[in-house]
């Protein structure tokens, strides 16, 4: 809707070449469809706390990943000091009982899954070209995987609306 309001944005035209489409569908999968998916599968596992938690270690996943993969600044050790205080904030700030840590594998693995993707993601974010903005970007991934999700939703829902229960 922004870019039909702003003049500026609604001016800029986009070409969709197929090593954009190809990045676009990579940053929708791991910066909307995989992790969303993931991130409810093991919020039914674990504790709401322990999931916030792990999910504060997405900026150290992220910068492991630039260190080994990525292009341009290397995060240094004063980074990595700055994430683990931040790190140990989060835990202090959500204070979770030692009961909280009690779920499945498999919801760990979800959700350290989802964190690794959200880190790949912001991997994937540096590679739009700056003549693309922020707006059009998002747009391209929202209904690039919007189909998928309606696809998906209708197979599971049928043609039924969710009806309000109350």
């Amino acid at each position: 809707v922004l870019i039909f309001i702003l003049p500026k944005e609604r001016k800029k035209k986009v070409n969709l070449d197929k090593k954009l489409l190809i990045l676009f569908i990579a940053l929708g999968a791991t910066d909307a469809a995989i992790p969303f998916y993931l991130i409810g599968y093991g919020q039914t596992q674990l504790d709401s706390a322990v999931v916030a938690i792990i999910l504060g270690i997405i900026p150290v996943f992220t910068a492991i990943l630039q260190n080994l993969v990525g292009k341009g600044k290397k995060s240094g050790k004063w980074e990595y000091v700055g994430m683990a205080v931040a790190f140990v904030g989060l835990y202090i700030l959500i204070n979770p009982s030692a009961d909280s840590f009690s779920g499945s594998l498999s919801g760990y693995a979800a959700i350290l899954g989802a964190a690794f993707c959200f880190a790949w993601a912001f991997m994937f974010m540096d590679r739009i070209p700056s003549r693309i903005s922020a707006l059009h970007a998002s747009r391209f991934i929202l209904m690039i995987y919007s189909i998928p999700f309606l696809a998906y939703w209708l197979y599971v829902e049928g043609f039924q609306l969710p009806a309000d229960t109350q």
